[in-house]
């Protein structure tokens, strides 16, 4: 039955394990509405356990028990996928496939996800420091403010200048890398890349491009504006860093854009 419930999600089951949920928790630990960001609950057993709306920020929950024996609601533990992923801090052998995911705010700190798609998936604000990513397809990932410290990223298939100058990649290891225009071709073809000839390749440099209204903003020069960047940027973020008023009384809207790689 509680397979059927959990992980079936069987309608005919799910509800009787919520209401066994909700008796265990009455007396368990409530971290309701708690802002547990950056908290530690390596190895701990959450049997009974309520997290119902709390701030959970790249929370480390390696090694943690009994999961399905608590009270989960609002957050990205609600995901069996993702919960399984920061619980044993690797993926299953049939199933690497975490595209299009939202997987932002996450710890995997020294998680062996080695050889996952995780194109078109957002990863930004999450810390994987020291974590295996060889061979993973990074195409279009989202890595702002991802802490990639010590990780492996060797034969991932990434685009050049295609991290934001916000990730931290401190000791980033990777010797070559497949680039997205020509994914079967490894760069360098000869030799191995430095950490430090990776980071210069893989990270782009910080440009704005600014668009100026005199008399308030015209939404559809502004729209005609964008369309034509992101014409020109391709799978590019483009990114609002600022909006300002100048000198003369102009609004200003500071666009944070990747330099065109030829």
């Amino acid at each position: 039955m509680s397979y059927r419930a959990i992980i079936k999600k069987d309608k005919r089951y799910v509800w009787i394990w919520n209401l066994f949920i909700f008796f265990i928790s009455v007396k368990g630990t409530n971290f309701d509405h708690s802002t547990l960001d950056d908290a530690s609950f390596i190895h701990a057993d959450v049997k009974g356990s309520r997290f119902v709306g709390s701030t959970i920020t790249r929370t480390n929950w390696k090694g943690v028990l009994n999961f399905d024996c608590s009270r989960i609601v609002g957050s990205y533990l609600d995901n069996l996928k993702i919960r399984y992923l920061l619980v044993k801090r690797k993926v299953t052998k049939k199933d690497k496939k975490y595209q299009n995911m939202d997987l932002s705010r996450l710890n995997l700190v020294e998680a062996d996800l080695e050889g996952v798609d995780l194109s078109k998936s957002d990863l930004s604000n999450s810390q994987l420091t020291n974590t295996i990513l060889r061979g993973s397809i990074l195409s279009q990932t989202r890595l702002d403010n991802v802490d990639l410290s010590g990780a492996n990223i060797t034969g991932t298939t990434i685009e050049e200048r295609s991290i934001p100058t916000t990730a931290k990649l401190d000791g980033l290891i990777c010797e070559f890398f497949y680039p997205e225009s020509n994914p079967t071709k490894p760069y360098p073809s000869y030799g191995k890349l430095t950490s430090k000839e990776a980071i210069e390749l893989l990270k782009q440099p910080l440009e704005t491009v600014d668009l100026i209204f005199t008399d308030g903003i015209d939404w559809k020069a502004f729209l005609s504006s964008f369309n034509k960047l992101k014409t020109k940027y391709g799978k590019n973020n483009l990114d609002v860093q600022a909006i300002e008023h100048s000198k003369d009384g102009s609004l200003v809207i500071k666009l944070e854009v990747p330099p065109v790689v030829l």
